[in-house]
């Protein structure tokens, strides 16, 4: 059977509040101190140029655009169904003066019951097949890049891949069926830290 289209809402990944670079202050002796606060770093991507991340950003994963097959627009709202499945390439920048590490994983809410079957998949880069932790589809909470190092002045390159599992028809006929404005988010996480 055909199953209606579900709406989710816009996709906001977190990142921790930038704060801009600073001038490292001195022991006294003309030598800097150790780093003080947290460190400044970015989360970005080319869908809505010079946004750039902080904590609770919201991009939209499941936009109509290149990248995307199956998303429609209904009534201003983006639609995904069974048998979606796009892309989204985000990087991540170090605009310190020093080495950082970081964390990326990914949580999601759903409202839908049953719940969406989404399956998702990280790799590094922007093409090729050098997936993080394999190339299986796999849960939200199952994608890891865990601590990483970035040197000073650096970006990494990520495309998250996603899809609708479309394996089990009646479960995709009972979310499409459900009464009431549902709702599903997926939480891009990152956290930075000094190394």
């Amino acid at each position: 059977p055909t199953t209606p289209p579900t709406t989710p809402p816009t996709t906001p990944p977190t990142t921790p509040p930038t704060t801009p670079p600073t001038t490292p202050p001195t022991n006294g002796g003309g030598e800097p101190s150790a780093p003080t606060g947290p460190p400044s770093f970015i989360a970005e991507d080319d869908l809505q140029p010079g946004q750039v991340w902080t904590s609770l950003s919201a991009i939209d994963l499941f936009a109509e655009r290149s990248g995307n097959f199956g998303v429609q627009t209904i009534a201003g709202k983006n639609v995904i169904a069974p048998g979606s499945h796009g892309s989204y390439l985000f990087r991540v920048k170090n605009p310190e003066s020093r080495p950082l590490e970081y964390k990326i994983t990914l949580s999601e809410t759903d409202e839908n019951n049953p719940k969406l079957p989404m399956k998702y998949r990280l790799k590094n880069g922007t093409g090729g097949t050098e997936y993080i932790g394999g190339d299986a589809w796999r849960s939200a909470d199952s994608i890891l890049v865990d601590w990483t190092n970035i040197g000073a002045g650096l970006v990494a390159y990520y495309t998250l891949e996603w899809r609708w599992d479309p394996a089990n028809d009646s479960a995709d006929t009972a979310i499409g069926t459900q009464s009431g404005n549902t709702a599903y988010v997926l939480n891009i996480i990152i956290n930075a830290q000094d190394q």
